[in-house]
């Protein structure tokens, strides 16, 4: 996939911001039994900051009361 495509693709979804820098996108979709979010990377992040992605995702799941699936991290 070309480059333009990937962040055409990360930001079609709500952004991702790492330390004031925008490192992708992400977009939610609601099933019967979870929350599920798929992430679209445009740098590769180290383990904190994807936990804190991961994190992230978490707390949506716990206000919409449903759990989580997050893919792509």
């Amino acid at each position: 996939m070309a480059e333009d495509a990937i962040v055409g693709d990360a930001l079609r979804a709500h952004v991702i911001v790492v330390n004031g820098q925008l490192v992708g996108g992400w977009k939610r979709t609601l099933t019967k039994a979870a929350l599920v979010v798929e992430v679209t990377l445009l740098v590769s992040l180290s383990k904190p900051e994807r936990d804190a992605v991961d994190g992230a995702a978490q707390g949506l799941g716990a206000f919409l009361e449903l759990p989580v699936e997050v893919r792509g991290l």
